[in-house]
């Protein structure tokens, strides 16, 4: 789930809900445009050298790059995959990304809107049978946004909850008496509406949510170590153990019974991830007009601005970090029990920090990093 990393300050709206929902292909700001206002500082090569002489452990660890105009500047591995085994974390380790596939949820989507398969004004019950009636009203655009009034499944459920998939998700759905507010009204962070998202993939792509996203997105970008979790499939190679830390000692908190697909169910390497990351960036899978909605956030009926887009959130500091306030940022965070993961990238200086990681928040910048690597221009 994603942590705001900064008091938000949004920018203004890119599009009227009548565009959205039409699906058109119209000419709007490509939100990683340069729009200088700060540049990375002089001593990034500095805070480089500081994360790089961080020393190899036999404890969890994390999978790190900084990218620079979509090059690595820096990759460090650091720890080991499980504690049993001891091998240590590589190319090769597959970590449980959490929500970050929220945002391959979301481009799958708009895919399927551009293939003319759905419409982002569709109603859920068009596509899942037997909602109740507070749900009728709840569109895809509502799923993507967080703006359904769905409730979270893991509030009701708990994070530790066991067994959990789809179905049992939709049995949870069906049973709701009231949403938490009138779709579109509010905005509020939703793991439920992109599991039905993931059913509406599935039922409007004529597959299955996995199968759709294998065929038409992972093998298509060459994305070969990642992995959409099914019920009957055997060991993942090189699949991490999640940890959680106990005062000195890390416990194992693992995700090997969690099977909800659309919000999380995925494991990937750095590598892929990376490749994700540039073809998001440079609209590869989708047009760059639809790349635009997916980072555009809305607002409300209620005239509030939502920090939250489709799988990625407006993380542009604000007052409360007085010396980056402005800096545009956005990312998309996943966490759930010992894993975590995030890609944070600054559209302006084409800069990206992408990190997955066995321990729980292993994978967030370090305190004040980013303080430190950019400077505001004179």
């Amino acid at each position: 789930m994603p942590p705001r990393l900064a008091q938000l300050r949004l920018p203004s709206a890119i599009a009227a809900l009548s565009v959205l929902l039409s699906g058109q292909a119209v000419a709007l700001p490509r939100p990683w445009l340069p729009i200088p206002r700060y540049e990375l500082s002089d001593s990034l090569a500095t805070h480089m050298a500081e994360l790089a002489r961080v020393p190899q452990t036999q404890l969890p660890g994390t999978a790190l790059v900084l990218l620079r105009d979509g090059q690595p500047i820096l990759t460090r591995y650091r720890g080991v995959e499980s504690l049993e085994r001891k091998t240590p974390i590589s190319g090769e380790t597959r970590f449980y990304i959490a929500s970050l596939a929220k945002t391959i949820t979301a481009t799958a989507t708009l895919m399927l809107l551009e293939r003319g398969a759905l419409r982002l004004e569709d109603s859920v019950g068009r596509w899942i049978a037997d909602l109740p009636a507070c749900a009728r009203d709840v569109r895809i655009i509502h799923l993507l946004q967080h703006t359904s009034g769905l409730p979270d499944y893991f509030d009701a459920f708990g994070d530790t909850a066991r067994d959990v998939d789809n179905e049992r998700v939709l049995g949870f759905v069906r049973k709701l008496q009231a949403l938490e507010f009138r779709p579109g009204e509010r905005y509020a962070y939703s793991n439920t509406g992109y599991v039905l998202l993931a059913e509406v993939i599935g039922r409007a792509s004529g597959r299955s949510y996995a199968d759709f996203v294998k065929d038409s997105v992972l093998t298509p970008l060459g994305m070969t170590r990642t992995v959409v979790v099914r019920k009957s499939m055997g060991e993942i190679p090189h699949r991490a153990v999640g940890y959680r830390k106990e005062g000195e000692r890390f416990v194992a908190d693992d995700v090997r019974d969690h099977w909800a697909l659309g919000g999380g169910g995925i494991y990937s390497t750095l590598d892929d991830v990376v490749t994700w990351y540039r073809s998001v960036v440079s609209s590869r899978l989708i047009r760059p007009a639809n790349t635009a909605l997916i980072f555009d956030t809305p607002t409300t009926l209620s005239g509030r601005r939502s920090y939250l887009g489709m799988g990625w959130s407006d993380e542009t500091p604000g007052p409360k970090t007085p010396a980056l306030e402005g800096l545009r940022a956005y990312g998309s965070f996943g966490m759930l029990r010992g894993f975590s993961a995030a890609m944070l990238f600054y559209p302006d200086q084409q800069f990206a920090w992408i990190a997955l990681s066995n321990v729980a928040e292993g994978a967030l910048p370090p305190p004040k990093f980013m303080e430190r690597v950019f400077r505001q221009v004179q």
